[in-house]
Protein backbone atom coordinates (compact mmCIF):
# COMPACT_ATOMS: atom_id res chain seq x y z
CA UNK A 1 0.00 0.00 0.00
CA UNK A 2 2.63 2.47 0.42
CA UNK A 3 4.07 1.81 -2.66
CA UNK A 4 0.45 3.34 -4.21
CA UNK A 5 0.66 6.00 -1.70
CA UNK A 6 4.62 7.11 -2.73
CA UNK A 7 3.21 7.18 -6.71
CA UNK A 8 0.10 9.17 -6.14
CA UNK A 9 2.24 11.58 -3.65
CA UNK A 10 5.20 11.89 -6.29
CA UNK A 11 2.13 12.57 -9.34
CA UNK A 12 1.12 14.95 -6.99
CA UNK A 13 4.54 16.82 -6.45
CA UNK A 14 5.16 16.31 -10.05
CA UNK A 15 1.64 18.02 -11.15
CA UNK A 16 2.74 20.90 -8.82
CA UNK A 17 5.94 21.68 -9.78
CA UNK A 18 5.31 20.93 -13.40
CA UNK A 19 2.57 24.00 -13.39
CA UNK A 20 4.26 26.16 -12.07
CA UNK A 21 3.94 26.04 -8.26
CA UNK A 22 6.70 27.28 -5.65
CA UNK A 23 9.17 24.43 -4.60
CA UNK A 24 8.27 25.29 -0.96
CA UNK A 25 4.17 24.79 -1.81
CA UNK A 26 5.12 21.47 -3.72
CA UNK A 27 6.98 20.19 -0.58
CA UNK A 28 4.45 21.27 1.92
CA UNK A 29 1.39 19.80 -0.15
CA UNK A 30 3.34 16.58 -0.55
CA UNK A 31 4.02 15.96 3.46
CA UNK A 32 0.42 16.99 4.29
CA UNK A 33 -1.15 14.42 1.67
CA UNK A 34 1.06 11.83 3.47
CA UNK A 35 0.09 12.72 6.58
CA UNK A 36 -3.75 12.77 6.12
CA UNK A 37 -2.98 9.08 4.29
CA UNK A 38 -0.95 7.77 7.62
CA UNK A 39 2.25 8.45 6.23
CA UNK A 40 5.53 9.95 7.32
CA UNK A 41 6.23 11.97 4.49
CA UNK A 42 10.42 13.90 3.02
CA UNK A 43 10.06 15.43 0.89
CA UNK A 44 13.10 17.21 -1.03
CA UNK A 45 12.31 19.36 -4.18
CA UNK A 46 14.33 21.10 -6.78
CA UNK A 47 13.00 23.00 -10.18
CA UNK A 48 14.91 20.12 -11.78
CA UNK A 49 13.53 17.07 -9.22
CA UNK A 50 12.13 15.31 -6.62
CA UNK A 51 13.30 13.08 -3.59
CA UNK A 52 10.57 11.57 -1.66
CA UNK A 53 10.74 8.83 1.24
CA UNK A 54 7.58 7.27 2.49
CA UNK A 55 7.57 5.54 5.73
CA UNK A 56 5.21 3.36 7.06
CA UNK A 57 6.01 1.06 10.70
CA UNK A 58 9.59 0.90 9.80
CA UNK A 59 9.52 0.68 6.25
CA UNK A 60 10.66 2.73 4.03
CA UNK A 61 10.36 3.19 0.03
CA UNK A 62 12.15 6.13 -1.88
CA UNK A 63 11.63 7.53 -5.44
CA UNK A 64 13.05 10.34 -7.24
CA UNK A 65 11.69 12.16 -10.27
CA UNK A 66 13.29 13.93 -13.05
CA UNK A 67 11.54 17.50 -14.19
CA UNK A 68 12.33 17.96 -17.51
CA UNK A 69 10.10 20.76 -18.50
CA UNK A 70 7.46 23.47 -16.42
CA UNK A 71 4.93 25.16 -17.85
CA UNK A 72 2.46 27.40 -16.30
CA UNK A 73 -1.36 26.47 -15.04
CA UNK A 74 -2.73 27.97 -12.03
CA UNK A 75 -5.74 25.42 -12.45
CA UNK A 76 -4.11 22.19 -12.32
CA UNK A 77 -2.31 23.92 -8.87
CA UNK A 78 -5.83 25.10 -7.17
CA UNK A 79 -6.73 21.54 -7.96
CA UNK A 80 -4.10 19.65 -6.63
CA UNK A 81 -4.18 21.65 -3.59
CA UNK A 82 -7.87 20.75 -3.04
CA UNK A 83 -7.19 17.48 -3.50
CA UNK A 84 -4.67 17.96 -0.68
CA UNK A 85 -7.34 19.79 1.58
CA UNK A 86 -10.07 16.94 1.14
CA UNK A 87 -7.47 14.36 2.26
CA UNK A 88 -6.83 16.22 5.35
CA UNK A 89 -10.56 17.45 6.24
CA UNK A 90 -11.70 13.85 5.63
CA UNK A 91 -14.04 15.18 2.84
CA UNK A 92 -11.66 12.52 0.37
CA UNK A 93 -10.59 8.79 0.16
CA UNK A 94 -7.60 7.84 -1.17
CA UNK A 95 -9.02 5.92 -4.13
CA UNK A 96 -11.33 9.40 -4.59
CA UNK A 97 -8.20 11.70 -4.57
CA UNK A 98 -6.54 9.01 -6.99
CA UNK A 99 -9.21 9.48 -9.63
CA UNK A 100 -9.32 13.22 -9.06
CA UNK A 101 -5.61 13.65 -9.15
CA UNK A 102 -6.03 11.62 -13.00
CA UNK A 103 -8.67 14.38 -13.93
CA UNK A 104 -6.41 17.24 -13.48
CA UNK A 105 -4.21 15.52 -16.35
CA UNK A 106 -7.07 16.37 -19.30
CA UNK A 107 -6.79 19.78 -20.23
CA UNK A 108 -9.21 22.11 -19.16
CA UNK A 109 -9.02 23.80 -22.16
CA UNK A 110 -9.15 23.34 -26.15
CA UNK A 111 -6.14 24.64 -28.25
CA UNK A 112 -8.39 26.71 -30.07
CA UNK A 113 -9.36 27.89 -27.00
CA UNK A 114 -5.84 28.74 -25.97
CA UNK A 115 -5.13 30.55 -29.29
CA UNK A 116 -8.20 32.63 -28.56
CA UNK A 117 -7.14 33.80 -24.89
CA UNK A 118 -3.81 34.87 -26.15
CA UNK A 119 -5.04 37.00 -28.95
CA UNK A 120 -7.63 38.81 -26.65
CA UNK A 121 -4.91 39.11 -23.76
CA UNK A 122 -1.77 40.66 -26.38
CA UNK A 123 -4.48 42.87 -28.14
CA UNK A 124 -5.88 43.91 -24.96
CA UNK A 125 -2.82 44.85 -23.27
CA UNK A 126 -1.95 46.73 -26.70
CA UNK A 127 -5.09 48.59 -26.03
CA UNK A 128 -4.22 49.38 -22.33
CA UNK A 129 -0.92 50.83 -23.71
CA UNK A 130 -2.52 53.12 -25.56
CA UNK A 131 -3.19 51.40 -29.09
CA UNK A 132 -5.90 51.16 -31.61
CA UNK A 133 -7.60 50.13 -34.66
CA UNK A 134 -4.34 47.91 -36.18
CA UNK A 135 -2.67 48.26 -33.29
CA UNK A 136 -4.35 46.30 -31.63
CA UNK A 137 -5.43 43.66 -34.41
CA UNK A 138 -1.59 42.84 -35.57
CA UNK A 139 -0.63 42.46 -31.34
CA UNK A 140 -3.17 39.93 -31.61
CA UNK A 141 -1.60 38.58 -34.57
CA UNK A 142 1.50 38.64 -33.29
CA UNK A 143 0.47 36.69 -29.78
CA UNK A 144 -0.74 34.18 -31.77
CA UNK A 145 2.43 33.87 -33.75
CA UNK A 146 4.05 33.49 -30.64
CA UNK A 147 2.25 31.20 -28.66
CA UNK A 148 2.31 29.10 -32.09
CA UNK A 149 5.82 29.06 -32.26
CA UNK A 150 6.13 27.90 -28.32
CA UNK A 151 3.32 25.03 -29.09
CA UNK A 152 5.31 23.76 -32.16
CA UNK A 153 8.71 23.81 -30.94
CA UNK A 154 7.61 22.27 -27.35
CA UNK A 155 6.24 18.95 -29.49
CA UNK A 156 10.26 18.50 -30.34
CA UNK A 157 11.56 19.42 -26.99
CA UNK A 158 13.63 22.57 -27.85
CA UNK A 159 15.22 24.19 -25.48
CA UNK A 160 13.03 27.25 -24.29
CA UNK A 161 15.80 30.02 -24.60
CA UNK A 162 16.03 28.83 -28.43
CA UNK A 163 11.92 28.73 -28.81
CA UNK A 164 11.47 32.09 -26.79
CA UNK A 165 14.31 33.54 -29.28
CA UNK A 166 12.38 32.50 -32.30
CA UNK A 167 9.01 33.59 -30.88
CA UNK A 168 10.39 37.24 -30.82
CA UNK A 169 12.14 37.30 -33.48
CA UNK A 170 9.10 36.06 -35.77
CA UNK A 171 6.89 38.72 -34.00
CA UNK A 172 9.35 41.43 -34.12
CA UNK A 173 9.48 40.92 -38.12
CA UNK A 174 5.72 40.65 -38.29
CA UNK A 175 5.53 44.10 -36.67
CA UNK A 176 8.24 45.77 -38.60
CA UNK A 177 6.67 44.49 -41.41
CA UNK A 178 3.32 45.86 -40.68
CA UNK A 179 5.03 49.45 -39.94
CA UNK A 180 6.24 48.97 -43.61
CA UNK A 181 2.28 48.66 -44.86
CA UNK A 182 1.08 50.98 -41.70
CA UNK A 183 3.62 53.48 -41.26
CA UNK A 184 1.35 55.40 -38.45
CA UNK A 185 1.58 52.42 -35.91
CA UNK A 186 3.52 52.60 -32.73
CA UNK A 187 5.99 49.54 -32.96
CA UNK A 188 6.76 49.79 -29.30
CA UNK A 189 2.96 49.28 -27.81
CA UNK A 190 2.62 46.38 -30.60
CA UNK A 191 5.34 45.04 -29.91
CA UNK A 192 4.92 44.60 -26.19
CA UNK A 193 1.76 43.39 -26.50
CA UNK A 194 2.84 40.48 -28.60
CA UNK A 195 5.23 39.68 -26.24
CA UNK A 196 3.29 39.68 -23.33
CA UNK A 197 2.73 36.35 -23.57
CA UNK A 198 6.02 34.63 -23.48
CA UNK A 199 7.19 36.94 -20.35
CA UNK A 200 7.94 34.35 -17.85
CA UNK A 201 5.56 36.15 -15.38
CA UNK A 202 4.69 33.57 -12.99
CA UNK A 203 7.97 32.17 -12.65
CA UNK A 204 9.30 35.83 -11.33
CA UNK A 205 6.67 35.83 -8.69
CA UNK A 206 7.68 31.59 -7.68
CA UNK A 207 11.02 32.70 -7.38
CA UNK A 208 10.68 35.57 -5.63
CA UNK A 209 8.60 33.52 -3.17
CA UNK A 210 11.07 30.80 -2.69
CA UNK A 211 13.45 32.79 -1.42
CA UNK A 212 10.89 34.75 1.02
CA UNK A 213 10.21 31.18 2.48
CA UNK A 214 13.74 30.19 2.91
CA UNK A 215 14.13 27.85 -0.37
CA UNK A 216 17.44 30.08 -1.43
CA UNK A 217 19.01 27.17 -4.10
CA UNK A 218 15.57 27.10 -5.93
CA UNK A 219 14.52 30.61 -5.70
CA UNK A 220 17.87 32.01 -7.08
CA UNK A 221 17.06 29.14 -9.88
CA UNK A 222 14.06 30.16 -10.93
CA UNK A 223 14.98 33.86 -10.52
CA UNK A 224 17.90 32.66 -13.26
CA UNK A 225 16.03 31.27 -15.41
CA UNK A 226 13.56 33.71 -16.05
CA UNK A 227 16.22 36.13 -16.64
CA UNK A 228 17.34 34.14 -18.78
CA UNK A 229 14.03 33.95 -21.08
CA UNK A 230 13.88 37.57 -20.87
CA UNK A 231 17.32 38.29 -22.05
CA UNK A 232 16.08 35.53 -24.85
CA UNK A 233 13.26 37.04 -25.80
CA UNK A 234 15.18 40.81 -25.99
CA UNK A 235 17.83 39.29 -27.93
CA UNK A 236 15.13 37.96 -30.72
CA UNK A 237 13.84 41.19 -30.99
CA UNK A 238 17.23 42.88 -30.86
CA UNK A 239 18.30 40.64 -33.87
CA UNK A 240 15.27 41.76 -36.16
CA UNK A 241 15.49 45.27 -35.44
CA UNK A 242 19.33 44.91 -36.47
CA UNK A 243 18.20 43.20 -39.53
CA UNK A 244 15.85 46.13 -40.11
CA UNK A 245 17.71 48.73 -39.77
Amino acid sequence: MHIEVAKFILVAGEMLLTSGAEVYRAEETMERMGAALGYNVEAFVTPTGILLTVSYQGEFFTKVRRIRYRTQNLGRIAGVNAISRGLSMGTLTFEEAKAKLQELRVPAYSTGQKLIAVMVASGSLTFILGGSGWEIIIAALSGLIAYSVGFILERFNANSYLSSSLASFLVANCVYTAQVLLPNISVPTVLVGGLMVLVPGVAMASAVKDIVQGELLSGTSRAVEAIAIAGALAAGSAIALGLWR
